[in-house]
């Protein structure tokens, strides 16, 4: 039989990861970090952007059609 601390050294083992999985690791959560906040944010900012240009186009071809 085994005992607990030899059992925990042997699952720690098997949990450790190699510097090339904690880099491809990091690498994915920034990417993802990327996409779901910043990508986000940029169209977020483009829609207003075109929304409010537009607001302002119909606003002055209504106000020239008086």
């Amino acid at each position: 039989m085994f005992s607990a601390v030899t059992l925990g050294r042997r699952r720690k083992a098997r949990l450790r990861e190699t510097t090339t999985q904690f880099i491809q690791r990091h690498w994915t959560n920034f990417l993802h970090f990327l996409v779901e906040d910043w990508f986000i944010s940029a169209m977020l900012g483009f829609i207003t952007a075109t929304l409010s240009i537009l607001v302002d186009v119909i606003y002055e071809y209504l106000k020239h059609c008086k």
